[in-house]
């Protein structure tokens, strides 16, 4: 499905442009697993890391755009997206797309 495929490529993009524009890291790693169950693209980094919002409701009034960019962009596509960051341990973006049922 192109749209997915171009939202899972806009998405890294965000992600690592984040990296660039604000983590200050040294180091930053994408990651892209398939199995056949799911699709995960995984953006990690040594930065100075942030508090994450609570929710995405706050990620536009705390200056996190890319971060809303993101939730929205997977929403879009059913996926499932978890924030990991905190100040001064470097930040982990995982984008967990389903691409099947599991088997009951």
């Amino acid at each position: 499905m192109p749209e997915v495929e171009l939202a899972l490529y806009r998405m890294a993009q965000e992600a690592l442009s984040n990296v660039a524009r604000h983590a200050q890291a040294l180091h930053a790693l994408l990651t892209i697993s398939f199995t056949p169950i799911d699709i995960t693209l995984t953006v990690s980094d040594d930065g100075h890391g942030f508090t994450v919002p609570e929710s995405p409701a706050e990620f536009a009034p705390s200056g996190h755009f890319g971060l809303l960019g993101l939730h929205e962009r997977s929403e879009l596509i059913g996926a499932h997206l978890d924030i990991q960051s905190s100040p001064g341990q470097g930040t982990r973006v995982v984008v967990q797309l389903p691409t099947s049922k599991p088997s009951a």
